[in-house]
């Protein structure tokens, strides 16, 4: 147990680190570990080291402004998960990441990163490597772009390795990072999977992330499709969002991103209007040549958009029982959009 310690101001010359784990599970709670030449904490490659962290105050590190992150872990105890928890880490040096898993020298980690405020470091969190299993939840990732450098870092969260490097990413809040959450390789994160069951509720929050005058909220340049649905994009339009996105529309060779349906951060409540009267039915659904929509008003309006952001069909409906023609629509997956006045009411519907 460290507890309520205060470990400043430790050079390099006889560990790197100001605390070095060597197939160790230590609780390292409630501390200020500040202003030292290495990382706060450090594990090496493949030492099988399960430290909780909680409570603590992380601040400054790496004042040798060496390429390493203020908390720089191996592979984990089999036995036990790694628990980065409740922290605040942050950062000043241009060089100095915020938190890094990684397996680069073989071996296993899992992970729980959790409740965290991480920001001013050169990256937020990456994890690194094959067979990393993460739960990454309720940690406010922001402003990591210290570097100022987006082809050397300023994720909020990066993901680079084989489809063996897996994550639950949820109710996170990414803002002001180069880049917001990166993949690379075949990492195969989940940020959010509400449909047809609940594996993952999402519920992160992007906003102002990005680079060179441009938003990059999620950068999928992996060629495996990844789900991030029931998140919060900084805005309600599906133009919009979909612009904020790189994935397969933008480069063919890449995974497509699925983020519908998107969350409605003010009420917590997707694929819903906003008044709680109303509700909408999309049937056949998934659909071939037509699909009906169980309305209970006599007029609205329904668009249907396709992956890439682009209205596809419009129309005014006044008869309940009248079929919606999509023949024409080739096969995939499209939004529909269901508005009468200021309500509004945005469903995914599968064309086969």
């Amino acid at each position: 147990m460290i507890e309520e310690c205060v470990i400043r101001m430790n050079d390099k010359s006889n560990s790197t680190g100001a605390i070095d784990l060597f197939h160790s599970n230590p609780h390292i709670l409630n501390c200020e570990i500040i202003l030292n030449q290495g990382p706060a904490i450090l594990s090496g490659a493949n030492t099988e080291s399960s430290p909780t962290i909680s409570g603590n105050y992380i601040y400054h590190n790496n004042t040798t402004n060496q390429n390493m992150p203020q908390i720089n872990l191996g592979t984990s105890d089999p036995e036990t998960a790694i628990e980065i928890i409740n922290n605040h880490i942050e950062g000043n040096y241009t060089m100095v990441g915020g938190i890094a898993v990684t397996t680069l020298a073989g071996g296993t980690i899992e992970c729980i990163i959790q409740g965290n405020t991480i920001i001013n470091n050169r990256y937020g969190i990456t994890c690194y490597g094959f067979d990393i299993n993460s739960i990454i939840d309720n940690n406010i990732i922001r402003d990591n772009n210290i570097q100022n450098q987006p082809m050397q870092g300023g994720s909020g969260i990066n993901y680079w390795g084989g489809v063996s490097n897996t994550s639950l990413v949820s109710r996170n809040t990414i803002s002001g990072n180069l880049w917001g959450i990166t993949v690379t390789g075949d990492a195969l994160p989940n940020l959010g999977q509400v449909e047809p069951d609940t594996i993952n509720i999402g519920k992160n929050y992007f906003y102002n992330n990005g680079n060179e005058g441009v938003i990059y909220d999620l950068y999928n340049n992996s060629p495996n499709d990844i789900f991030a649905e029931n998140n919060h994009w900084g805005t309600y339009n599906l133009d919009t969002i979909e612009m904020h996105i790189f994935h397969q529309p933008d480069d063919p060779s890449l995974g497509y991103v699925d983020y519908l349906p998107v969350k409605d951060y003010i009420t917590e409540v997707p694929d819903k209007f906003y008044s709680d009267t109303e509700n909408v039915l999309l049937y056949p659904n998934p659909a071939m040549d037509h699909f009906y929509i169980d309305f209970d008003v006599e007029e609205y309006r329904v668009s249907i958009f396709n992956y890439i952001g682009k209205k596809v069909l419009s129309d005014w409906i006044s008869n309940p029982s009248e079929a919606i023609d999509i023949s024409s629509l080739p096969k995939g997956v499209y939004v529909v959009e269901v508005k009468r006045e200021e309500n509004l009411w945005v469903g995914k519907l599968i064309r086969q």
